[in-house]
């Protein structure tokens, strides 16, 4: 694919923006507590948002303020005398949102519908919905609005987060850990979720200055059932190839695998034989994983791991993967438990594993352009 520029981007986890996420993230800090709703659940802690940022029990009015939130603050970096606002397109993504708890006569479309006013656009939105692949997803669909020439520019809002409902339906599932969430530990027992929202401003307009750029997409789809991903890892290994050809790269070249890293022992277990598998020869890769920190913010997941990438690149500087002590053999050697936190180079893949076989992997290459 044609290289598309990461012109903008904007971040809420329950850690903070991307700063500060990354900050805690390197000293190990997690953002759980324990809210005790009385739901007859495994475990009581999520990851939230801070009230102050918006309302965590009218769950409508936070998913509508976390869109707008992100939305304004990659608005408010477009620079008028360059891009045309006229001619932005707009592509929302989540899991369920709200919808499982209120408003169910509300569809997405509609709620990305009033999103979009509430930014000050009449075009018609996208809206994107592939369970926890959905903001990978989104990335995906822009990139391909835009070689397209669709629109001069497109943002992409990604937000997803906590409500009883999610909370109940994983504990029923056994998706939900125990404990605490332990991407890629031998003791892992399962995820625990969060809420997070994302803006990324896309273009291929050459006059914006670049902060990185999108240069491969694959994606793929299993069907192996609802909720259990295929073991095999194949449908995996198809998304991260078709990324592979598409971003015209080598297996070698990639210095970052950004898991999904959910914690769970059937996703944490195929991940790691696909890198085992497919990353045998590149012994510079490191692994690293964010859920454990700030919790698995589903639908939104795929978007804010994409930002977090471009920071971590930008950085030259690999992130610990909070939560794990004890790492899955085959992948033992892949994770920053020393301090060795350097990067081979700026090119990274991030990929996501959704409900419903949903496999998606995104190559990105870090480095401004147009100083």
């Amino acid at each position: 694919m044609e290289g598309i520029n990461v012109i903008a981007s904007s971040l809420i986890t329950p850690l903070g923006d991307a700063t500060e996420t990354l900050n805690a993230i390197t000293n190990n800090i997690n953002a759980f507590k324990s809210y005790d709703k009385g739901l007859n659940i495994k475990n009581s802690k999520i990851a939230l948002i801070k009230s102050d940022i918006c309302d965590s029990d009218n769950y409508s009015s936070k998913l509508n303020k976390l869109a707008y939130k992100v939305g304004t603050t990659i608005l408010d970096s477009i620079d008028n005398n360059i891009l045309n606002e006229r001619n932005i397109g707009l592509v929302f993504a989540t899991s369920y949102g709200h919808l499982l708890d209120n408003e169910p006569s509300e569809g997405m479309s509609e709620w990305a519908r009033r999103c979009t006013k509430a930014l000050g656009f009449e075009e018609e939105p996208v809206v994107v919905s592939t369970a926890c692949s959905a903001g990978s997803d989104a990335v995906g669909i822009a990139c391909s609005m835009l070689e397209e020439d669709l629109y001069e520019a497109i943002i992409i809002i990604a937000v997803d987060i906590v409500t009883d409902a999610k909370r109940l339906a994983h504990s029923a599932l056994g998706t939900m850990s125990t404990d605490i969430l332990k991407p890629f530990d031998i003791d892992r027992s399962g995820m625990l979720i969060g809420d997070g929202a994302a803006a990324l401003l896309l273009s291929k307009n050459e006059k914006l200055k670049s902060r990185a750029r999108i240069i491969g997409y694959g994606a793929s789809n299993d069907a192996t059932g609802l909720t259990t991903p295929d073991i095999t890892g194949k449908s995996v290994e198809m998304a991260i190839n078709r990324a592979i050809k598409s971003a015209a790269v080598q297996l070698d070249d990639i210095a970052i695998y950004y898991a999904h890293g959910t914690g769970t022992k059937f996703n944490d277990q195929t991940e790691s034989l696909v890198i085992n598998k497919l990353f045998n020869s590149n012994k510079d890769l490191k692994i690293v994983g964010t859920k454990g920190a700030i919790g698995h913010s589903l639908g939104a997941c795929g978007l804010i791991e994409l930002i977090l990438l471009i920071e971590i690149l930008k950085n030259k500087k690999l992130v610990p993967t909070v939560g794990l002590e004890k790492p899955i053999d085959i992948v033992s050697d892949r994770f920053d438990l020393v301090n060795d936190n350097r990067l081979k180079n700026n090119i990274g893949l991030t990929v996501t594993l959704g409900f419903g076989g949903f496999n998606t992997a995104i190559i990105v290459e870090s480095g401004e352009v147009n100083d």
